[in-house]
């Protein structure tokens, strides 16, 4: 988001009601790891696809999968590329047209209501159990898999290029013990 105080473009202005700055212009962008950025372009509303051409696939995946993709296809190498997003611009069928097609390895976050038909285990039983359990499919036909990890809310990701395992342990903070704590 960026802040504008100006009148003069205020039709392209977003309002944003959980934002710090209520009223600035959305901007989409793929940056690298170190905040490098490579493509960007400002949303304008109803003609924000306006001069961008999408296969039909492509045109099926809706906003937010079309923005994935048109800044995707400015990526030079894409093999040797992976791209991380979250759960707003994603689905299932936005991973595999990024392997397939562009065979670009890819890792979200998900909402569980974009998951299709991949039963996961509920967030409820998930945090019941303990902070580190989880619960994942895997798809070895498409290649995807999804993972559902209880932290001290469920975390659901899913990907293309990393699965369930190798189980590491990270540092996280325990409420309880007033510190940060090793779990798997």
């Amino acid at each position: 988001m960026i802040l504008y105080k100006g009148i003069k473009a205020r039709s392209l202005q977003q309002y944003m009601p959980k934002k710090p700055k209520k009223w600035s212009f959305k901007m989409f962008v793929r940056a690298m790891l170190s905040g490098i950025v490579y493509d960007f372009f400002l949303y304008t509303k109803s003609t924000i696809f306006n001069n961008m051409i999408f296969s039909e696939k492509e045109y099926d995946l809706g906003s937010g999968g079309k923005v994935v993709v048109h800044l995707c296809k400015t990526i030079s190498h894409p093999r040797k590329s992976t791209v991380y997003f979250d759960n707003w611009f994603t689905s299932l069928e936005l991973i595999t047209l990024l392997k397939n097609e562009y065979e670009i390895s890819s890792l979200r976050t998900s909402r569980n209501n974009r998951l299709r038909r991949c039963n996961l285990e509920q967030d409820r039983s998930l945090l019941k159990k303990s902070r580190v359990s989880f619960d994942y499919k895997v798809d070895n036909k498409v290649g995807i898999a999804v993972v559902k990890w209880a932290d001290t809310k469920c975390v659901t990701l899913a990907s293309s290029c990393v699965s369930h395992s190798p189980i590491v342990e990270v540092k996280r903070y325990s409420k309880e013990e007033k510190k940060k704590v090793g779990v798997d």
